[in-house]
């Protein structure tokens, strides 16, 4: 793939942070967004971590009419391959107006974390065994997230994990039924699937937006909500 063509794109994979957490202008990509996430820790703790499963960057450049099919593919067809997660594991210091972020680096991390699906647990990749253009991206995508988030941005590392055995089946597949845990030092994370986002799921009868699984009625139509099943 030509790096040229990546850094075209890189703008997408980035925005998709920011337009997806109002819910009124893309509810779909915000549900999934936010059944990723989970965060843990007290106030004077930041524990976050955002699994970005492929169907999500998949969604993303869907909704692009500046992404060729082409050029789709030949993303996906590298995305495919991994399992990534972005990680914040920091600690605040000092007083609320003088309180500092002491965030952890990547290196201090990477051994203390695995993920797992059943018994075989994986670890995370070296950044030189990664596909070097993926590795390209995600790194551009880090000065994005400092300058949105501040500290907070300026602490979140991403991990690529293999996301295919030996016989080049999927291990982790957000719709098909499990259990994916993350493991980070002494901290676990979990998610169940297929995730809700894949299974019943709300949707308006004005303009067949989807809807949170949660909500009752429409927030933009106030019309009650209809339920489907979004195909996996």
């Amino acid at each position: 793939m030509n790096i040229k063509i990546l850094i075209a794109i890189i703008v997408f994979p980035c925005a998709f942070y920011v337009v997806a957490q109002e819910r009124r202008s893309n509810p779909e990509m915000h549900a999934l967004i936010q059944e990723c996430q989970q965060q843990k820790g007290d106030m004077d703790q930041i524990q976050f971590v955002w699994w970005i499963p492929s169907e999500m960057w998949e969604m993303v450049f869907d909704q692009s009419d500046e992404i060729t099919d082409e050029m789709k593919e030949s993303v996906m067809t590298v995305m495919r391959k991994y399992v990534i997660v972005a990680i914040n594991f920091s600690r605040i210091e000092g007083e609320l107006e003088n309180a500092q972020v002491i965030t952890r680096t990547k290196e201090d991390l990477f051994k203390k974390i695995y993920i797992s699906q059943g018994s075989e647990k994986i670890k995370p990749l070296a950044d030189q065994a990664v596909d070097e253009n993926l590795m390209f991206m995600l790194n551009s995508m880090k000065p994005f997230f400092k300058n949105l988030l501040g500290d907070f941005g300026n602490g979140i590392h991403f991990f690529v994990f293999e996301d295919v055995d030996a016989s080049g089946a999927r291990l982790i597949d957000p719709k098909i039924d499990g259990t994916f845990k993350l493991k980070v030092e002494e901290v676990e994370f979990m998610w169940s699937l297929p995730l809700d986002f894949y299974q019943n799921r709300k949707i308006c009868p004005i303009d067949s937006e989807p809807m949170n699984k949660d909500w009752n009625y429409c927030p933009i139509h106030g019309e009650k909500l209809e339920q489907v099943t979004i195909e996996k």
